[in-house]
Parts: structure tokens; C-alpha cells; sequence
């Protein structure tokens, strides 16, 4: 299969390769998508199923048309320069993103703007970066991230860490992962050189580009 494979090395990068018992450890790599040999109905990554490792023409094709999908989503998922008029417009760009992208309910995004509200600005893990999320059972479909660059940074009422130009809107299914998805997220928007290099990026595909390099290198 990984013969096979570096046909399509040009658009997938792959991760690792193990057993379908290792779930949790695939799960955790860093992998967006999963080419499998066998049907995978309860994973949380999208995934193809091949008809068998020596890929034929229909398998490389149906790789291309998810790998495709993928990308297209992602760079849905971007939005830049909004013009926020306050941090709960900022959230719910960010979730209407995700609600748009069928990866959460209503509820959900409602539900990212009221745990602020109740809880404070403790969404704006580093200085100019909030991570707005949600518990996962009120209505996180799928995993997934948005990201929204404001077109004006915003104050979210923290003390060491405002005002925010960037705000990741995420959808949750587990504690490890939104821990997973902090540690992340500080490690890229933590850095100022990296801020600045977004903050000079044109288009979401830019963006798209920059996050996926600072994944390939496992941050």
C-alpha cells in the first residue's frame, strides 16, 4: 500500500501506519483522514475504505475525491478580516463556521457563547488567540476547527491577554482532545513571529497552508 501511495505524495502526507486496534493512537497522530482495508463506521476521522492494499485505479481515485473534500472543508473553515463588533459576534462567526459545516448543532454554538458568560474570558488561552468550545454533548457532530482572523482585534475581558485577533472555534468530542487542541494551538499563536506571519497571509488558502506545515511538523 505504501508503494501504491506515493502516486498520490504530492496532495497526502502520511502519518503513521498501524493496526485498526490502535484506534486511539491513529486518532492522536495528527491524521486528518484514514485509508483503511477495512470498514471503520465508529472512527472519528473521515476514512476510506480500499478493497484491498494493492490499491487499484478506483481506490487511488476515491483517495483523491476524499483527499479533495477534505481541503474544501478545511478552507471553508477560514474566514478572514471580519469585522466583529464584539467578542460574542467573533464566537458565533466562529460557530456558525462549524454549524455551517454541518460539525455541530445550534445548541452548540449557543452553548460557546453562554460557557463565556458564565464562566469569564477563560477561552483566551494565549495573548491574542481565543479557543472557544463547547461541552461535547451539547451537540459536537463531528471534530473539526474554525479559524476567523478579525478584521479589528477585540476585547474579551482578559487581563494578560486581550485584545484577540484570532479566534479558533472548536468542536469537541473528548477532554483529551480539546486539551490536545490547546497545548496546539498555544504552541502555534503562542509565538509572535508566527502571528505575524498570519497576520500577513492573503487568502485562506494561505492560512490553510501555514497550519498544515506547523502539523507536518508535529508543531
Amino acid at each position: 500500500m505504501l508503494a501504491k501511495l506515493k502516486i498520490l505524495e504530492d496532495i497526502i502526507d502520511i502519518v503513521s501506519v498501524s493496526s485498526h486496534h490502535n484506534m486511539n493512537e491513529i486518532e492522536q497522530s495528527g491524521a486528518k483522514m484514514i485509508i483503511s482495508t477495512i470498514p471503520l463506521p465508529n472512527s472519528k476521522l473521515p476514512n476510506v475504505a480500499v478493497r484491498s492494499p494493492m490499491l487499484d485505479d478506483q481506490d487511488i481515485l476515491t483517495i483523491q475525491q476524499k483527499v479533495f473534500e477534505l481541503k474544501e472543508k478545511e478552507q471553508e473553515r477560514i474566514e478572514l478580516d471580519y469585522p466583529a463588533k464584539d467578542w460574542e459576534d467573533a464566537i458565533r462567526c466562529a460557530g456558525k463556521i462549524l454549524y455551517d459545516t454541518k460539525t455541530v448543532t445550534e445548541q452548540y454554538v449557543e452553548e460557546m457563547v453562554n460557557s463565556v458568560k458564565k464562566h469569564g474570558p477563560y477561552i483566551v488561552v494565549c495573548k491574542g488567540m481565543a479557543l472557544p468550545h463547547a461541552d461535547c454533548s451539547k451537540g459536537a457532530i463531528e471534530e473539526a476547527a474554525s479559524l476567523v482572523r478579525l478584521k479589528t482585534p477585540i476585547e474579551f475581558g482578559s487581563v494578560y491577554n486581550d485584545p484577540v485577533r484570532y479566534v479558533i472555534g472548536m468542536s469537541i468530542k473528548s477532554a483529551e482532545s480539546i486539551n490536545q487542541a490547546i497545548y496546539d494551538m498555544m504552541k502555534i499563536f503562542g509565538d509572535e513571529n508566527n502571528m505575524n506571519k498570519f497576520d500577513s497571509l492573503p487568502d485562506e488558502q494561505a492560512v490553510l497552508d501555514m497550519v498544515n506545515s506547523f502539523q507536518k511538523q508535529k508543531i
